[in-house]
């Protein structure tokens, strides 16, 4: 295991943060896991002991066992003092609170990386940290996707004490991407990064972390082509069963506009299906097309479908993933009529406006700015 002297401090006690917590803390690091005080029942189950069950599927290459966790808090200032890296793993539109929570406690030298930043994360919490935490030497950036696909085991049984201290890991990924912004501290931050995660590899600059998050592509489809079944409460697979001939026809015409939107963008952007075959080839993922990825993923096999469509698979990937990359697109010129029939269609579904819940170049306060300023803004000044 080997004892490391980086404090890592996570925010957010959700299926993402204990699996960190517990992860890092195996592996030698001192770890703070911080939530929010009207959450606290998320850190109740192991406030008192401070330990976290890690049940992991072998092929992760993650060990698991009973973590012992430094810090358990709702204090802001507990969790964050001394931490060199400060890990953000709550849902993006949970981004912008904890920033102002975390802004007047930043220190000079710290790491903070939002997993993932879905599109526009590092650039909105970059500007509320900067605003507040003036010219602190501290390092913002995003990683395109969380490390982890897990759940807490209370998922599958409320009613055991155990499990509401455990997590369960399908998935760790491999080559995921980071990049900080502005992006050429990328490598300066991956040195330090990669103690935690040695797999992490760098992206162009956070526009290109931004739209490679596989979930903007993933979720939502299967969430739309199931809707009948996630309202009668169907108990089915989701990635399984959802990936049918029609899904794969959507989700390649989908990436076909993300693809579209990167190119104009200077970003050789991946297909979902080979982000995910990148991610989960060592856990025996393979096949030629999406559905065949999907359909056979070996860590999907116990994905439980949503219990509601107002859930983060589409009130986080539509207004936080698919909206921005609407945005671009009518402001580069590129192809959108798939991006655009899916945001229409969740609106009127859940009967509310996603494109004003979501981030756009115009909320992001970046609607003037020339492409090449754009570019520039990422790679080179920041915020």
């Amino acid at each position: 295991m080997g004892h490391s002297s980086l404090k890592v401090a996570i925010m957010g006690a959700g299926p993402g943060g204990f699996t960190a917590a517990a992860d890092l803390s195996l592996r030698g690091f001192s770890v703070s896991l911080f939530e929010l005080p009207r959450f606290k029942d998320n850190i109740a189950p192991i406030e008192k002991e401070k330990v976290i069950g890690l049940q992991a599927l072998p092929s992760t290459g993650i060990s698991g066992g009973f973590a012992k966790i430094d810090a358990v808090t709702t204090d802001i200032r507990e969790a964050m003092s001394g931490a060199g890296v400060v890990l953000i793993m709550v849902p993006a539109f949970a981004q912008q609170e904890f920033a102002k929570l975390m802004a007047p406690f930043v220190e000079a030298g710290q790491l903070i990386v939002l997993c993932p930043g879905n599109f526009g994360g590092s650039l909105q919490v970059a500007e509320i940290l900067r605003e507040e935490a003036g010219e602190k030497d501290f390092i913002i950036g995003e990683t395109e996707c969380l490390p982890y696909a897990c759940a807490k085991l209370q998922s599958w049984a409320p009613s055991s004490e155990v499990d509401a201290k455990s997590v369960w890991l399908q998935g760790y990924k491999h080559s995921l991407y980071y990049s900080a912004l502005p992006a050429r501290k990328t490598m300066e931050a991956l040195r330090m990064l990669r103690q935690l995660y040695p797999r992490l590899e760098p992206a162009k600059n956070v526009l290109e972390t931004g739209l490679s998050n596989v979930n903007t592509i993933e979720h939502p489809l299967i969430a739309l082509l199931n809707a009948t079944r996630i309202e009668l409460r169907e108990d089915f697979s989701f990635q399984y069963v959802g990936a049918t001939p029609a899904l794969n026809n959507l989700m390649e015409a989908l990436d076909k506009e993300k693809l579209a939107l990167g190119e104009k963008l200077e970003l050789q952007l991946r297909s979902a299906r080979d982000i995910l075959i990148n991610y989960y080839r060592h856990q025996g993922l393979k096949g030629e097309t999406y559905s065949e990825v999907t359909g056979t993923n070996p860590i999907d096999r116990w994905d439980t479908p949503p219990e509601a469509l107002d859930h983060r698979y589409v009130i986080e990937d539509v207004p936080f993933g698919l909206v921005p990359m609407e945005s671009l697109s009518e402001t580069l010129h590129t192809p959108n009529t798939v991006i655009k029939s899916i945001i229409n269609l969740f609106s009127i579904m859940l009967g509310r406006d996603l494109r004003s819940e979501g981030r756009t170049l115009e909320s992001l306060g970046f609607s003037h700015l020339t492409l090449a300023e754009l570019q520039d803004l990422v790679m080179e000044s920041g915020i």
